[in-house]
């Protein structure tokens, strides 16, 4: 832990850069008088281009923190720290430039640092100058607290140079490194490359020769350094790049110029890039659904991201046409409709459609709610004679049909019924379009969907009832003299009022196993002396049975059958339930 705390004190000396170390003056130099400038040799080129020592001294005892006869400058820019120090008495300069890095994995912290350091003498050749590198290596144990950590030193050398710090100067380096220290040298040995790493410390040192630049030019801005010059005329030019800019889409750009490091000379002008302008592509919209919002197509510069084009919001909508959304098929509710408040047993406040009213629909749709409340009926000759009506849809809201509802409704071809009817009137659908259609018709008896709506009265003998079959309609069977015998399949849940009704020959019949509703004159008037009644029958009206009924046959016991809603009267009759009689 000591070393940890160690290397993050040694950052934090270097991370307190002043800002006047990276602020750098014109790469032009001023108009001096021509008396006044002091020209120097190429062979006269020492460290500092002839700076005088005063300068450097003083700036450093204004700029920098002495201590043991040393002056320190020291900063950071990013993740890259700097110390310069100056010792008075030897005339030395020391850089250092540092690099850290951390990452974890595994529950191991780990903690790279890269030194680069130059040393070297003022007003000494620049052959003369020392070039090093450290290399720290640290890893924490985060559960343990184990530290293992290697320092390598690394030292520079053949390094060749034509002026102060342009990295293209160096040719042929070479470095040596070795381990000089490690918590567990095995372990330092596996992961020290020497190659790699050393090319890492040498980085730093091109950092140390950035910061040497700018240092001189704030002690003499424009790198005058003393009004010493190389004269141009004599100068073996130094070309040192001035960065232009790239062209954007919408502003001009700058190519590179030159100017020489030794004499300050021009080289080459920077010039103007024209602005490329925007290279637009299209951002695909979406198509709008019946439920869900579209975009509209839209258009951005691929190279600056501008949106060149806003995407609009497509509101999503059904498009119907004769009530019927072309897209998908959902049914918008008629409109005009007139209605009447009702209750029902079992449902409780609802609504009826009690007539056309304003509408003019060829397919009407009977809406779900009116008034927030449900519509579950269409009452007693609400259509009633309306020929402008082609096709009915109904919702499963829909649980009851008054008699003659759609009574010569004679263009009424198609219906889609509510699969929650329990009942429906005498006639409702009588001299319609479905009802005269003769193809509707399966040997004498109309069926719509799962509905029994009516039979013929020249019907004879037995007959068996469709599978499948929920209800029987209001008289369905009403005076059909002939018919002896009818066989309910266990679909058949509801017998509405009726429906057998004068039916004189019939005497049998076969009962659904799941009947829930027998209602008032079902049978009445035939001739059925026993009948099945199975336990799942919750209401019998009012006389639902003829008076000739001499016993029923009840799945249920005697507690079972006093449970249920009847309204007919069993005179003369035995009740034969599973556990005694009636």
């Amino acid at each position: 832990m000591k070393r940890i705390i160690d290397i993050i004190l040694v950052i934090f000396i270097l991370c307190t850069v002043s800002v006047a170390l990276f602020s750098c003056g014109s790469d032009e130099t001023e108009n001096l008088n021509k008396d006044e400038t002091k020209y120097l040799n190429n062979d006269d080129l020492f460290f500092a281009s002839g700076c005088d020592f005063t300068l450097i001294e003083n700036y450093f005892k204004e700029n920098g923190n002495e201590g043991d006869e040393k002056y320190i400058i020291s900063g950071t820019r990013g993740q890259t720290a700097y110390s310069i120090t100056y010792s008075s008495p030897y005339k030395q300069m020391e850089v250092i430039s540092a690099y850290s890095t951390k990452e974890s994995l595994l529950g191991i912290a780990y903690e790279y640092t890269y030194c680069g350091a130059i040393q070297i003498n003022l007003n000494e050749s620049l052959t003369k100058a020392k070039y090093v590198g450290q290399y720290d290596h640290q890893a924490l144990d985060v559960y343990s607290g184990a530290i293992s950590y290697y320092t390598a030193g690394f030292t520079f050398k053949d390094v060749k140079y034509i002026s102060l710090t342009d990295v293209t100067d160096y040719k042929n380096i070479s470095c040596s490194g070795e381990i000089t220290s490690a918590s567990n040298r095995r372990l330092a040995n596996k992961h020290f490359n020497k190659d790699e790493i050393g090319s890492k410390c040498y980085e730093r040192i091109e950092e140390c020769l950035v910061a040497l630049d700018n240092l001189f030019k704030s002690i003499d801005e424009n790198y005058k350094i003393a009004n010493k010059y190389i004269d141009p005329t004599k100068c073996n030019h130094v070309s040192v790049t001035n960065k232009g800019l790239p062209p954007t889409c919408l502003e001009d750009g700058l190519t590179d110029g030159e100017h020489c490091k030794i004499c300050n000379i021009v080289l080459a002008e920077k010039k103007s890039i024209p602005a490329r302008g925007h290279n637009s592509v299209v951002i695909s919209g979406y198509s709008a659904t019946c439920t869900e919002n579209g975009l509209t197509d839209g258009e951005e510069c691929s190279t600056c991201g501008t949106v060149i084009t806003e995407q609009s919001e497509i509101p999503a909508g059904h498009n119907y046409v004769n009530r019927e959304c072309v897209a998908c098929h959902k049914l918008e509710p008629s409109q005009g409709l007139t209605f009447t408040s009702a209750y029902l047993d079992g449902y409780g406040s609802c609504y009826g459609v009690s007539g056309i009213g304003s509408c003019t629909d060829s397919l009407l749709v009977i809406p779900d709610t009116y008034n927030d409340l449900p519509v579950r009926v269409i009452s007693n000759e609400a259509f009633k004679g309306n020929n402008l009506i082609e096709k009915v849809v109904m919702t499963d809201n829909i649980t009851h049909i008054g008699k003659l509802a759609f009574y010569e409704c004679k263009n009424l071809n198609n219906i889609i019924l509510s699969q929650s009817l329990d009942s429906i009137g005498s006639d409702a659908f009588y001299d319609t379009g479905i009802y005269n259609n003769t193809s509707n018709w399966n040997n004498g008896v109309l069926y719509i969907d799962n509905y029994l709506i009516k039979a013929t009265k020249e019907l004879t003998g037995d007959y068996e009832v469709k599978n499948g079959t929920v209800l029987i309609s209001d008289s369905a069977f009403f005076l059909c003299e002939n018919l002896s015998a009818v066989i309910l399949p266990d679909s058949v849940l509801y017998i509405n009022a009726s429906a057998f009704s004068f039916c004189k020959s019939l005497v049998l019949v076969e009962m659904s196993r799941n009947i829930l509703e027998i209602e008032e004159y079902a049978f009445n008037r035939c001739g059925i002396s026993d009948i099945y009644i199975p336990k799942t029958i919750k209401f019998i009206g009012y006389n639902a049975f003829t008076s000739q009924l001499q016993s029923v046959s009840y799945e249920g016991t005697v507690s079972d059958w006093h449970q249920i809603n009847i309204k007919n009267r069993f005179y003369n009759c035995q009740i034969i339930c599973s556990n005694g009689i009636i």
